[in-house]
């Protein structure tokens, strides 16, 4: 189990440096598809697209753009799944209240002070091994 674990740590970090720092794809969309590979989700060119302005509200760095990504997930996948806007919004819920548990803010400005360094591939790919992450049916 924990082999595995690594092996999928090691296969997001590849993703995530591939997404951003060769094809400039910004921490929410990298986000987003890093999750929609995970569980096996598309996405239409239209999502991927809402995403490209969601990078701290468009580098302003307030809401941070993994929490954003992890967010527009939440919806998708769990509408897909049926549930009602009420349990998504619950879920939406618990994630963010989780994710601050775990880092102590939402806001990118406050998770990064320095800025965007490399170190986003890791950051990237623990949040999304964190907890009920690692099954979005846990949620």
């Amino acid at each position: 189990m924990e082999e595995t674990k690594r092996d999928t740590m090691e296969q997001i970090q590849e993703w995530v440096h591939a997404l951003y720092w060769e094809q400039d794809v910004n921490c929410a969309t990298a986000m987003l598809i890093c999750l929609g590979r995970l569980f096996d989700v598309q996405y239409s060119v239209q999502v991927i697209h809402a995403a490209a302005g969601l990078h701290g509200a468009g580098g302003f760095r307030a809401q941070c753009g993994l929490v954003e990504g992890a967010l527009m997930f939440i919806g998708i996948y769990f509408a897909k799944k049926r549930k009602s806007n009420d349990e998504i919004v619950s879920l939406c819920y618990q994630f963010a209240d989780e994710f601050t548990k775990k880092f102590h803010s939402l806001r990118c400005r406050e998770l990064r002070p320095g800025g965007f360094v490399k170190t986003i591939c890791r950051i990237c790919a623990r949040i999304l091994l964190v907890g009920q992450w690692n099954s979005p049916t846990n949620l």
